[in-house]
């Protein structure tokens, strides 16, 4: 018997949905709800009533539509979470501001204005990429993993910043700093693509292993030492969320100390230590000048280069003090505790795996810019995410925070989207 072409058992399915909003969930509800109305059937005919009474009663004894919808309606409301969202907006405005002086001080206020534009941009994209479903990212996978590799050998041939090759110039000043990105894409392809393998066949390992070492060799060559690491520690979390035995973990990591090795052998050979020591001593008398709330007025903020992107954190420390630097520890460190939490609420697997890569991403960026800032972490290109100056960054990583709040709007959907 075919229950879902009968027009009582449709109307009854349309009728529960028609009162929840979130359109995602529909599919799933009515399959939910279609497994108890024919295991209900069954039982009456078993009792002996005919297929028509049986059904009609099984309908019956769900109960009203109306209150069944309205109550599922509660459970998968799709709201998004406002913690995260005035989060970022601290963490964002905290840049600005540190732009804002920063400019100020260099009698510069076109650091402000650009990253002005680009928030504005960032925005722009977090509200309208919180609204796309994020399933469908799934079905571009193995695209995206390969255009992300071309973008990578494309600016391995562009001349380098201080050895580093991670900007993409299109022409007319416009750059993209792909190495900055990479991760990003590189966890969206990978998310959807190991998301479709089993990894308790060796065949769907050996594949798996592959593909997360071929961008280890890719972003090895652009000498972006901090973006290789920040990859490395994205795929453990990767695997180790798609439940891959411990010991494949381990021979993946393995499997990619050469090119770490490779790739710090490279920033000692492009490094100019006598330059780096004579930056981190002055960073370091920078730091020490700082005072617990205000202003330092002990030392020239002049003398420390790149403030506006590598630096800001240390720049926060000075020029409003110890206090408003462990507030702007704090506010990340609650940002990234949030995210956290949304990872076992999201029962879609590929929903998990994106969300657990973007957390590993945003961590490891900003652990490895305050260590950098407190001359604990090579000087490589960096950046405190949302607020240091950087076009591509403001975009990508509130774009990504818009990723995660559809990923949280549809946090109890566990059904993926089948065809494009």
């Amino acid at each position: 018997m075919d229950f879902m072409s009968n027009p009582n058992v449709k109307s009854y399915l349309d009728e529960v949905c028609s009162e929840i909003k979130n359109k995602r969930v529909h599919n799933e509800i009515k399959d939910e709800l279609l497994c108890h109305i024919e295991e209900i059937t069954l039982s009456y005919i078993d009792s002996g009533l005919n297929q028509e009474d049986a059904l009609n009663k099984a309908i019956s004894q769900m109960g009203s539509s109306l209150t069944i919808g309205t109550e599922l309606n509660k459970v998968h409301k799709c709201k998004a979470d406002w913690k995260l969202l005035s989060l970022t907006f601290m963490l964002v405005t905290i840049g600005i501001l540190s732009l804002y002086f920063i400019g100020m001080q260099n009698n510069n206020p076109a650091f402000l204005k650009k990253a002005l534009l680009f928030s504005f941009i960032g925005f722009i994209t977090l509200y309208i990429s919180s609204f796309l479903d994020y399933r469908k990212l799934k079905l571009h996978s193995k695209g995206m993993y390969v255009v992300t590799l071309i973008l990578l050998v494309l600016t391995t041939m562009n001349s380098p910043v201080n050895g580093v090759n991670a900007w993409l110039n299109l022409g007319g000043g416009i750059t993209f700093n792909i190495a900055y990105i990479s991760p990003f894409l590189l966890t969206i392809a990978l998310s959807g693509i190991i998301d479709e393998l089993d990894f308790k066949k060796k065949n769907h390992i050996l594949i798996g292993s592959i593909l997360f070492l071929i961008p280890s060799v890719f972003i090895c060559f652009t000498n972006a030492l901090s973006i290789l690491f920040t990859y490395l520690i994205c795929t453990i979390v990767l695997m180790k969320t798609s439940k891959i035995n411990t010991k494949y973990i381990v021979l993946n990591v393995f499997l990619q100390i050469p090119l770490m090795v490779f790739s710090i052998l490279n920033y000692i050979s492009y490094t100019d230590f006598t330059s780096r020591n004579f930056l981190y001593s002055t960073l370091n008398t920078f730091l020490n000048s700082s005072v617990l709330l205000g202003k330092s007025s002990s030392f020239n903020a002049d003398l420390v280069p790149n403030l506006h992107i590598d630096f800001t954190f240390a720049f926060i420390i000075y020029y409003f003090g110890w206090i408003a630097g462990i507030i702007t520890l704090s506010v990340f460190i609650m940002l990234i505790i949030r995210l956290v939490k949304f990872i076992p609420m999201v029962k879609n697997s590929y929903g998990r795996l994106l969300l657990s890569g973007f957390v590993s991403i945003f961590t490891v960026q900003f652990l490895w810019t305050i260590l950098m800032n407190f001359n604990l972490a090579p000087l490589t290109i960096a950046g405190l995410p949302f607020i240091s100056y950087g076009g591509t960054g403001a975009v990508f990583n509130l774009l990504v925070i818009g990723i995660i709040t559809n990923i949280y709007k549809g946090k109890t959907v566990s059904q993926p989207i089948l065809t494009k």
